[in-house]
């Protein structure tokens, strides 16, 4: 697993949670400020959930 870190089962399970409600928040947020930083925290969420897929997508934006 490149870059991520071990966490325990159920922290992730927490994580899991925070994001699906950062998902469903979203939606009903019309501030730009407050969208910004939810999809700030949804990418370093998804950096520790899903390592694999965080860098293949970084190196995908790069080419």
């Amino acid at each position: 697993m490149r870059g991520g870190i071990r966490i325990g089962k159920r922290i992730k399970e927490d994580l899991i949670y925070i994001r699906k409600t950062l998902d469903f928040t979203e939606d009903m947020i019309n501030d730009n400020k407050t969208k910004s930083r939810i999809k700030t925290s949804k990418k370093i969420l998804d950096k520790y959930l899903n390592p694999e897929v965080y860098y293949a997508e970084r190196i995908k934006n790069k080419n």
